[in-house]
């Protein structure tokens, strides 16, 4: 093994987690194509913010979100619409910049709340899609390593005390960012492991990993839209899906049932969670690819990923974790792939 990647491996790498926080950043920004004023609706054929609404109004997950859709925001809609537009603007801006991290972190948190209340009952949404984001931005919050690569460093005076608003509290909370492990990585990691373990389970008993069922679902993703499939871009990823795991769809079903087993249950617990997060940016990493191109949210697969890469570079194992513990006993794990 090279010594650069063993350094790679052995290291702390503060960074990954302001890599994190710079994704959060430009998912916000990107997001803004759906809401641009002066009417607030979406560049292209994207559904605008008016109609995310109507539906939230239509398919409440709870009766009194809808009501004060129906009853207060939609009746002032030019209002709320510039409300909501400017928050995710300023919370973009502030995770993309690092500046006033942790009160832009707090306000993503809050408006990733705001959007799981009103979309979770809405047809064809991921509402795990929203918890994650929560998940992210608690971890971003409570990160030391989080500001790595912010304008702040830039900064003086009591532009740079505005700027770094919270962060003397997070640090006397969480720790060090030289630290292996942090309370925001335990965040990440253990979030992560839920939303997975919640999958697999629902996988599990739609029985989407049978030989049977698999292949409809890789059919259904490179379908054009069309013909009510997602249209997915990639065709030689497809192309290497036809000649692998198509060729055996029942062994490769068993597969993917193991594999995200232990990748929920290793993030979850925090043990072996160094071979569970490696194992997860691959599994995430190519369900990116497999979407990629269609109609699918890819901001998805991106924070899926992003997540799990996270969680392998800054040592999520290492604060209240399994890992913890083993590591104290053991020592460090084989190449630092293990725990």
């Amino acid at each position: 093994m090279p010594d650069s990647l063993k350094a790679l491996l052995a290291s702390t790498n503060p960074w990954a987690m302001g890599l994190g926080r710079i994704m959060l950043g430009l998912m916000w920004l990107v997001s803004l194509r759906w809401k641009l004023p002066p009417d607030f609706e979406a560049s292209g054929e994207t559904t605008g913010l008016r109609t995310w609404l109507e539906r939230e109004v239509e398919q409440p997950a709870f009766g009194f979100y809808g009501d004060l859709i129906d009853s207060v925001v939609l009746p002032n809609f030019t209002l709320f619409a510039w409300l909501i537009f400017v928050a995710e603007l300023i919370v973009g801006l502030g995770l993309l910049t690092g500046f006033m991290l942790r009160p832009a972190a707090l306000g993503g948190f809050l408006l990733s709340f705001n959007l799981w209340l009103g979309l979770k009952g809405v047809d064809g949404e991921w509402h795990w899609t929203y918890v994650l984001m929560m998940v992210w931005h608690a971890a971003i919050l409570l990160s030391p390593a989080s500001s790595t690569w912010s304008i702040t460093d830039r900064l003086s005076g009591s532009i740079a005390n505005l700027s770094a608003l919270g962060s003397s509290m997070v640090q006397r909370l969480a720790g060090s960012a030289a630290e292996k492990g942090s309370l925001g990585a335990a965040v990440l990691r253990s979030g992560l492991g839920l939303i997975t373990l919640v999958t697999w389970w629902g996988n599990v008993d739609k029985d989407f990993y049978d030989g049977a069922n698999f292949p409809g679902f890789f059919e259904w993703v490179s379908r054009p839209v069309e013909e009510g499939g997602n249209g997915a871009t990639l065709g030689f990823v497809h192309s290497i899906i036809d000649n692998t795991i198509l060729q055996a769809p029942e062994f490769f079903g068993w597969v993917m049932t193991v594999l995200e087993l232990f990748i929920a249950v290793g993030l979850l617990l925090g043990v072996f969670t160094r071979a569970a997060s490696l194992a997860a940016t691959g599994f995430f990493g190519s369900l990116f690819l497999v979407y990629f191109g269609g109609e699918e949210w890819i901001f998805i697969y991106v924070m899926l990923t992003m997540a799990a890469a996270v969680t392998f570079l800054v040592w999520g194992g290492r604060r209240y974790g399994a890992d913890e513990a083993i590591a104290k006993v053991r020592g460090e794990s084989p190449s630092s792939l293990i725990w």
